[in-house]
């Protein structure tokens, strides 16, 4: 048979690690690499001045060892995005390097000096939006 005493001193160990864990996981802070960068709406690049499209949202930014990818949902048809980035681009002095179509997705390269920007933007089935990766990168 257990003692009366037994089972209290068990409830009240159990009662105090429970309360020690519920207080270590409120005051638990994650350790970060980067802030977060949720952005909805104009957001220029770390890299060069590129603007997004006024609808654009970012759903990801990863820097790589000589510059970023950023893609970006934006509601326009790949076209559209496209020529967004081309009338920017050409007039701050880019050139087109290739252009790639197919599928419902284009791929456009941007040279200028030892910087290149990849432009690829895939349209959305049943959508009326496209995901838009813009590769950043300095050689």
């Amino acid at each position: 048979m257990v003692k009366p005493k037994l089972i209290a001193f068990s409830a009240v160990v159990l009662s105090l690690f429970a309360a020690l864990a519920y207080w270590s996981f409120v005051k638990f802070v994650p350790e970060t690499e980067a802030k977060n960068r949720n952005v909805f709406g104009v957001q220029t690049s770390d890299l060069i001045d590129l603007p997004y499209p006024s609808d654009a949202q970012v759903l990801g930014i990863d820097k790589t060892g000589n510059g970023e990818i950023i893609n970006i949902k934006v509601i326009q048809t790949p076209v559209e995005a496209q020529t967004f980035y081309k009338n920017i681009l050409t007039a701050e002095g880019w050139s087109v390097e290739s252009q790639i179509t197919e599928d419902g997705s284009i791929n456009v390269k941007y040279k200028k000096g030892e910087s290149r920007i990849t432009i690829t933007a895939v349209g959305q089935k049943n959508s009326n939006h496209a995901i838009v990766t813009i590769s950043v990168s300095t050689y």
